[in-house]
């Protein structure tokens, strides 16, 4: 059965740091994000620049922060890398008057196109190179899109009117959230096979039939994250695993989202805490720790959010430090090994989570 984490686990101290926290500075301006990251510990994400009212998408690769520019107007975003190096997100055109999904290869921005409609964005990439997205079809709303080999093709909705894909995993699944046929609320979703399935609607016990979710992440092992409302009062993180919905739960507040999974089973968010604060966790062997106990006390930085974790642990995060604000940064793993949640159907695995969760027992969620 699993257990629903709603505070932190208590009395045990961590003395030794996991995390090495790099800030990754900013293009000019006085804040950055980071979004996503690859294996080889590139990061992307979004970022002020020196003009102060521009965001600029940015790869940040061997302690250098690059701008990846726009279509001619202010503002671009980077929201995911895979393992060559190539980077997905939006960017504006002249005048801001449309955005666009692009892919940014070899120093150059390629506009993806659309469904027929003026705008799309792109969310995630594999590393075959296939992108997941939305655009709008003509005047229709947004439609969750896979692009692959030059081709952008609609993967449609639950039934409604409006969806968008979040990520893409190296079987070309791609999750989401739609519309189902009536309802203006959006719902997990899960393609693959040329199939749209309703996560939605596997959701946990005790979930108000009218609440939302959401899909951020998939991995190699079709294990799904995201969030979903409880009785419209409560956002929380959710695992998707092997037919099942799990409840990560929060850190006794009311927010709780997960953004990113690996192939470990590793899961990153961030969630409210009782008194409203916002902070990273991280989620491995059923344990919700919060990503600040995992860190230097003495960095002087709070973690926030965390976006992204690579297959080393490494973790894509925005924290803020009292002398320089709101910061993008890479989380690098120091520390003892950090168990996943165990792949679907995998007793073995099962029993080796088991044992890194008696010799590793700390606090946490997202």
């Amino acid at each position: 059965m699993p257990v629903c984490w709603r505070r932190r686990a208590t009395g045990f101290a961590q003395a030794t740091p996991v995390y090495h926290v790099i800030d990754l500075g900013t293009l000019g301006g006085t804040s950055s994000a980071a979004w996503g990251l690859n294996d080889a510990g590139q990061v992307v994400g979004s970022s002020s620049t020196s003009s102060g009212h521009q965001s600029h998408a940015f790869l940040y690769s061997d302690g250098v922060m690059t701008d990846l520019g726009t279509f001619g107007g202010t503002y671009s975003f980077a929201g995911d890398i895979n393992n060559k190096g190539h980077v997905v997100g939006t960017a504006s055109t002249s005048g801001n008057t449309t955005y666009r999904a692009f892919l940014y290869s070899n120093g150059v921005m390629t506009d993806l196109g659309t469904l027929g409609g003026e705008h799309g964005g792109a969310s995630g990439i594999n590393d075959r190179g296939q992108v997941a997205g939305r655009s709008h079809p003509g005047d229709a709303e947004n439609h969750a899109f896979l692009y692959s080999e030059g081709v952008m093709a609609d993967l449609g909705t639950l039934g409604g009117e409006y969806s968008s894909a979040g990520a893409i995993n190296d079987h070309g699944q791609v999750v989401g959230a739609a519309q189902r046929s009536g309802d203006l609320s959006i719902y997990a979703f899960l393609y693959s096979d040329g199939k749209m399935t309703d996560l939605g609607g596997l959701a946990p016990v005790g979930v108000y039939a009218g609440g939302q979710s959401s899909a951020r992440d998939i991995n190699n092992h079709g294990q799904v994250v995201g969030y979903f409302t409880i009785e419209d009062l409560e956002i929380h993180p959710f695992l998707y695993s092997n037919g099942t919905m799990i409840d990560l739960g929060t850190f006794g507040g009311l927010y709780g989202e997960a953004w990113a999974i690996n192939d470990t089973g590793q899961v990153v968010g961030s969630s409210n805490d009782s008194n409203g604060r916002q902070q990273g966790f991280l989620y491995s062997n059923s344990i919700l720790q919060n990503l600040n106990d995992l860190i230097d006390p003495l960095s002087g930085w709070t973690i926030a959010e965390a976006h992204d974790i690579n297959e080393s642990g490494d973790i894509a995060a925005v924290g803020f430090h009292p002398s320089v604000g709101s910061r993008a940064l890479l989380l690098e793993y120091i520390g003892p090994a950090v168990g996943g949640v165990p792949e679907p159907g995998t007793l073995a695995l099962m029993v080796i989570a088991m044992a890194g969760m008696i010799g590793f027992r700390r606090n946490w969620e997202h």
